[in-house]
């Protein structure tokens, strides 16, 4: 169990000095160097908004996952469910989502000490950060303030690793842009003409049949010897070699409608600012003896 308001705030008083953190930031492009991916920050910022007043044990289940990775746990070290203090996510706004986790740190019985991180990342897919990040941790009259850290990637978390114990306020915020390009694919149909070479070699085309199919014609006649049938299935068979000749140059010389596939790139962002803060509570007032 914690210790009292009035006990954190004697422990505050007592020492009434700002502390310095150890800090470490971890920019990602698909995950922190710890692994924390996208999704699983994603995930926990929603649960903890569903949770509402207090995070459920399945949410504490996830942030101590995630306080395990990001803490720089040193062998022995562990953080246990029931040791996660806070997991409060960020204000909610369109393109990205985010969170404050912090609990403590134990080595078996032994609390060591407290870490305290944020994490943020974009909701699109393929979008990525940039912009800045800081974390103050506050109890009673000791504060931590981490300093402004860049955002990269797709998913950025900055760090307190030794943490004030016995926090009750706290701020992360996280301000920027979230970028993304999309590929866009837009498809239709196009009248094309035909070049004047093309029209040109259709015509040379044309006429050499046309001219082949009157001398066919011709030397048929000549063999039909005065044959009435044979003339008459001649000029047929002329007429078709020529209606066929006048076909194929009519869809040589003809407009053809090609189908045509373009491709723009899109770059869309959305700027933001998103914060997780928590208020220390005013120590009790103190009554004359």
């Amino acid at each position: 169990m914690r210790s009292s308001l009035l006990s954190r705030a004697l422990i505050a008083v007592a020492s009434s000095s700002v502390a310095s953190a150890a800090l470490a930031v971890a920019p990602a492009t698909a995950a922190t160097p710890s692994g924390t991916t996208r999704d699983a920050v994603l995930s926990l910022a929603s649960a903890a908004r569903a949770d509402a007043s207090a995070p459920s044990r399945t949410t504490r289940t996830a942030a101590a996952q995630v306080l395990t990775r990001e803490c720089g746990l040193a062998s022995g070290e562990s953080v246990d469910v029931a040791d996660v203090n806070f997991v409060r996510a960020v204000t909610p706004i369109a393109g990205v989502d985010g969170v404050y986790l912090d609990a403590e740190v134990r080595n078996g019985l032994t609390v060591l000490r407290e870490c305290a991180l944020g994490l943020v990342a974009p909701t699109a897919d393929g979008a990525t950060l940039t912009g800045t990040a800081t974390l103050d941790v506050v109890a009673g009259d000791s504060i931590q303030q981490a300093p402004s850290v860049p955002l990269s990637g797709d998913v950025s978390v900055i760090v307190l690793t030794n943490a004030t114990r016995f926090s009750d306020g706290f701020s992360y915020t996280a301000t920027g842009r979230a970028s993304r390009t999309v590929t866009t694919t837009t498809t239709d149909r196009v009248r094309v003409e035909p070049t004047a070479n093309a029209r040109t070699r259709a015509r040379n085309t044309y006429d050499a049949s046309a001219q082949k199919a009157r001398k066919a014609y011709k030397k048929a006649v000549e063999k039909a010897d005065g044959s009435a049938r044979k003339k008459a299935s001649a000029k047929r068979a002329y007429r078709a070699r020529i209606v066929a000749a006048r076909t194929t140059y009519a869809k040589a010389v003809a407009p053809r409608l090609v189908t045509r596939t373009r491709t723009s790139a899109v770059t869309q962002f959305s700027d933001f600012t998103v914060v997780a803060k928590r208020t220390a509570p005013a120590p009790p007032a103190q009554t004359g003896l």
